[in-house]
């Protein structure tokens, strides 16, 4: 393959890394927007007509009950991020803010069947498109409250529901908790425990159509899954067990229109290895495998799903294997913004790196001055110089190197030095 062609396919790749992300449809999705800061627990109230918010914006209580809502500026230290009075030091998953909701309370003799939860619901924006396929998701933090009076539980079957019409309970029985099961949840058997760090509730919800009210908690089967985590002094069954959770930067967003991006991957020889892994985000191949990087037997098209937040993408995989003399190729631009994506300019494909001997790579500003040089096959510029982002703009490089080793025996290539000079563009 030229390198005309080379250069084309990463370019395509660069524009499409760029598309813009799919709308939320949570109008209020870290509970930054407020009418009030709260001045006490249970501030998130019903309201049968979604006509009124006394603390936070946009989010209600569908049940006979009064979830709670934390903000930096709360003027009462039971609500006051991230030291809460009765639920230890906690800082939100992002922003200032976090709603908190009682997942169960009941006492220990009847957690599994006889219990009071509470509920959040808000309206989304717009209603969902049936057939459509969209990406639920928000972030959970147990908490330790009233650890002095009640036994700590930990529960499973955490969710989320999607109605046509408001969740209201307050005048019909039962009052006090939602009927299930839930639309999108956590698997049985899957207990969160953790009352440092924030977990992450998601799943996959197809839309029937018109749904447009988005309800979260612990939804009723008939029986729930409990686990006992802490016991308060002289604790006896007939004292409450309770599992009180933060809720913070909840998601719905149509997978039908996911960021997407291509990469064109080129080796030697196989096995390969596709893919790679960043921090709190899931994956799914085509080839159903949920790791986030896969080794590849032949050349192909491999696709892979990854969600993480409020973000939903595909990524276009598109092996091909190529002769060892073109081992070594640069593209005509990259995009240092952080964003995961060609942040990074440097020669060549990671498969030949141990191949690659008196290697070379130097890439200058416009005036001539050096930005970037290492000897290491693996070191790319990452569009800094002396630690300070650089122009956008064109530079010019300078590549030298050999190919040796067992990319050589392949190729039959005799140890020659090869020098490339070229320029990239920086965009960002």
């Amino acid at each position: 393959m030229n390198r005309c062609l080379l250069t084309l396919i990463l370019i395509v790749t660069l524009i499409c890394g760029f598309r813009a992300r799919a709308q939320n449809l949570v109008t209020n999705p870290g509970f930054e927007s407020k009418n009030h800061c709260p001045t006490g627990r249970g501030q998130i109230d019903h309201t049968p007509y979604y006509d009124y918010f006394y603390s936070v914006t946009d989010w209600v209580s569908p049940t006979n009950t009064t979830p709670d809502y934390f903000n930096r500026c709360g003027t009462d230290s039971g609500v006051t991020v991230p030291y809460l009075a009765f639920d230890g030091y906690h800082e939100p998953h992002g922003g200032d803010a976090f709603a908190g909701i009682s997942m169960i309370s009941s006492r220990l003799s009847d957690l599994s069947k006889d219990y009071w939860a509470e509920y959040l619901e808000t309206k989304l924006s717009s209603p969902l498109i049936a057939g459509h396929d969209y990406y639920v998701s928000y972030f959970v933090c147990l908490t330790n409250h009233g650890s002095g009076s009640f036994y700590i539980a930990a529960i499973d079957n955490i969710g989320a529901r999607l109605t046509v019409n408001m969740l209201d309970t307050i005048c019909k029985a039962p009052m006090f908790f939602v009927n299930g099961p839930a639309d999108v949840e956590t698997p049985t058997g899957r207990f969160i425990t953790d009352t440092s760090n924030w977990s992450l509730v998601s799943g996959i919800y197809h839309a029937k159509g018109n749904e447009q009210w988005l309800t979260l908690g612990a939804f009723y089967h008939g029986k729930l899954n409990a686990r006992i985590l802490s016991s308060p002094p002289n604790a006896t069954d007939s004292i409450s067990s309770n599992c009180y959770m933060l809720i913070d930067d909840v998601c719905v967003t149509d997978m039908t229109y996911p960021t997407v991006t291509d990469t064109t991957v080129y080796t030697p020889q196989f096995p390969v290895a596709i893919g790679g892994e960043r921090a709190g985000i899931q994956y799914k191949w085509g080839t159903g495998d949920t790791s986030s990087e896969i080794f590849v037997q032949a050349p192909g098209d491999y696709d892979r799903q990854r969600w993480n937040d409020c973000s939903y993408s595909v990524d276009h995989y598109h092996v091909l294997q190529m002769p060892v003399e073109s081992c070594v190729w640069l593209p005509s631009a990259f995009s240092p913004n952080g964003d995961g994506e060609n942040d990074f300019f440097g020669p060549g494909n990671f498969n030949c790196q141990p191949d690659l001997q008196n290697f070379s790579f130097t890439v200058f500003s416009r005036w001539g001055q050096i930005v970037f040089q290492s000897n290491n096959p693996g070191e790319k510029w990452d569009g800094t110089f002396n630690g300070a982002p650089q122009e956008i703009g064109v530079y010019p490089y300078i590549l030298k190197y050999s190919i040796t080793g067992p990319a050589m025996s392949r190729g039959k290539m005799a140890p020659t030095v090869t020098m490339v000079k070229g320029d990239v563009t920086l965009i960002r």
